[in-house]
């Protein structure tokens, strides 16, 4: 029942939420009760709020235009701060830098797009190698995050943080 402010929200790939209370620390997400009863203050002009995300799949970032940014591209597994997202020549993007409005990563390297599979699958590694011995059956859908990546001169999708699954069985 107390009343709390919720300067910082991290969102797993998963969906499950972590939250930041001002000056008491992060609990889960479903434990905070999200209704509000009172008016947003009249000042909100400084802050700018942002959602922590996981970076799927390394990506480049761009300009507000959708030309590559001369900024370094950033790898898969960073921890990111979003700041709402845009279209640009029909693609989605996230803001990434509160500073900068003219920093922008495309929405799949974060948020990856359902695929059903053609095919049975097993997982791999960064270095190509079966990771496990379960596999992925025909038929369910699961999450790709990023365009293909060559691995060992095949092509890959990414499903999870150094996990893969070969593009021919999407």
């Amino acid at each position: 029942g107390k009343d709390v402010t919720v300067t910082k929200t991290f969102t797993y790939y998963n969906g499950k939420k972590r939250m930041y209370l001002k000056g008491l620390g992060w609990i889960n997400g479903e434990d905070l009760n999200t209704g509000s009863s009172q008016a947003p203050s009249a000042d909100t002009s400084a802050t700018v709020s942002g959602q922590m995300k996981i970076l799927m799949h390394s990506a480049a970032i761009y300009t507000s235009t959708g030309a590559k940014s001369s900024a370094k591209s950033v790898k898969a597994g960073k921890s990111m701060m979003t700041y709402g997202s845009v279209t640009i020549n029909g693609a989605k993007y996230y803001r990434v830098n509160s500073a900068s409005a003219d920093q922008f990563i495309k929405a799949s390297n974060f948020d990856g797009s359902p695929r059903k599979l053609k095919h049975n699958a097993y997982l791999y590694n960064s270095k190509g190698k079966r990771v496990g011995k379960s596999k992925w059956l025909k038929g369910s859908s699961h999450t790709v995050y990023g365009g293909s990546v060559k691995i060992k001169h095949k092509q890959y999708y990414i499903v999870g943080l150094n996990q893969y699954v070969k593009k021919g069985n999407f």
